[in-house]
């Protein structure tokens, strides 16, 4: 992007006192006598306006960035306002990607997220598809969601408050906590056949081939789905 980079890094230590006292990485610092003082924070201070924002290399804003050792590794994203990002926040790595948390309203096209807490203050705004994948990740919305699918699978956790405007739900939990298989028919409604696979018999989408589509700047909505 130019040389632009909107964020200013700092320590843990620096913002803890700005993430709300529930969240994941306060309360585990807390318990853990602060094991998470020096990792390393991207912060910026109002209100911001990205294009993307990718959660495995946020660093790559920086043309000399290089992440090769895992010494570029960003521990948290701290947004101390509104977020909007025009087209996709998004992550390969579900086992470790940076955390996010926006002290205001987040706004995208698009989300496929997972193995990070994503912590919004105010309201969620997803124009096509949010979708988070594996247990070791949560979204946390505190006022109000909307989107046109959105998707939580291979247990992933979905705390949100306030309404929800969501024109179709999927999850691999019913509402008593059961597991349940995504229906093959409605994904094959909804998105491209060729992002539809069957995992251990039970149907769900390519991740890899999503974010093709994501970063190639296509939708993964039919538009007739």
């Amino acid at each position: 992007m130019n040389g632009y980079f909107p964020f200013q890094e700092v320590r843990f230590s620096d913002i803890k006192h700005k993430l709300p006292k529930e969240s994941w990485a306060y309360s585990r610092n807390e318990r853990n006598a602060g094991e998470f003082e020096n990792e390393r924070v991207l912060y910026h201070a109002g209100d911001l306006h990205l294009k993307n924002l990718n959660l495995d290399i946020p660093l790559a804003f920086e043309a000399s960035s290089s992440d090769e050792d895992g010494s570029d590794f960003i521990f948290l994203i701290l947004v101390d306002g509104h977020l909007r990002v025009d087209h996709h926040i998004s992550n390969h790595d579900t086992d470790g990607a940076t955390e996010l948390y926006v002290l205001g309203d987040l706004q995208a096209r698009n989300m496929v997220v997972g193995g990070q807490t994503i912590y919004v203050t105010g309201a969620l705004r997803v124009e096509e598809l949010f979708w988070g994948d594996y247990n070791h990740g949560d979204l946390v919305v505190m006022e109000g969601t909307s989107a046109q699918v959105l998707m939580d699978t291979d247990g992933y956790v979905v705390k949100l408050n306030g309404e929800a405007e969501v024109r179709q739900r999927l999850s691999q939990w019913d509402a008593h906590g059961r597991w349940q298989s995504l229906d093959l028919t409605t994904l094959n409604e909804l998105f491209p056949a060729n992002c539809v696979i069957e995992v251990d018999d039970s149907p769900t989408l390519n991740r890899t081939r999503v974010l093709e589509l994501l970063e190639a700047g296509q939708s993964v909505i039919l538009r007739n789905g």
